[in-house]
């Protein structure tokens, strides 16, 4: 039939054959109504909502997104960043003696900036100073064998050369030597602890800002 909006409609009988159908739906989109009251049509259009997505401004599923490695292809060793190289061929601490230093161990390095806070006597500052010196040259030889070993990965992966056998080789030393380098950060903090009595560790919790960190781990009363 020809709907009155003047299009071709659609209808939906309610069971009845020679009665008006409950809606008319209109292919240019009005909605023809039965009326309940006068038994008649009414007419109520409703404006169909036609959402349009624009492959321009809404992503698509499938489509290629960002990635967060983006750019990262630039560097010289993928896995780690300029700055992890710096770091770890200069010894820094690289967060790996966190589990001692946020549970009341000090770290040999800012016992030695805070001394004077912390008041330490001539003979702690020169034994917490050689732990120092130990740890701080032993994590730079290490730290840049780790650097060879990650850079060793880098390249296999980089020739494809790589295969199961040498992969658990490289990956195996890698991890190696990483984990050499948190027992000797951590080994410093243990032993600095050792040479502190109680109020100085509590003393330097307050000044790097830790709270609920003030137990006694070995410090000397």
């Amino acid at each position: 039939m020809v709907g009155r909006s003047g299009g071709e409609a659609v209808r939906r009988s309610s069971g009845r054959s020679d009665g008006p159908s409950d809606c008319e739906v209109s292919v240019y989109g009005s909605v023809a109504v039965q009326g309940s009251t006068t038994g008649g049509y009414m007419k109520q259009a409703f404006p169909i909502i036609v959402v349009v997505i624009l492959a321009a401004g809404i992503p698509v599923y499938g489509a290629a997104q960002d990635s967060p490695y983006v750019g990262l292809g630039q560097r010289t060793i993928k896995a780690l960043s300029p700055e992890d190289i710096a770091g770890y061929a200069e010894g820094a601490g690289m967060s790996l003696a966190l589990a001692a230093e946020l549970n009341g161990y000090p770290g040999p390095r800012h016992v030695l900036d805070d001394a004077e806070a912390l008041g330490l006597s001539q003979g702690q500052r020169e034994a917490i100073s050689a732990i120092f010196d130990s740890m701080h040259s032993q994590a730079i030889a290490v730290g840049r064998q780790y650097i060879s070993a990650e850079q060793r990965l880098d390249s296999l992966f980089a020739a494809r050369e790589i295969t199961p056998e040498s992969l658990r080789e490289v990956v195996g030393e890698a991890e190696r030597l990483k984990g050499r380098l948190r027992v000797i950060h951590l080994a410093a903090h243990l032993e600095t602890t050792a040479l502190m009595d109680r109020e100085q560790v509590s003393r330097y919790q307050h000044l790097r800002g830790y709270e609920g960190a003030e137990q006694d781990h070995g410090a000397h009363h």
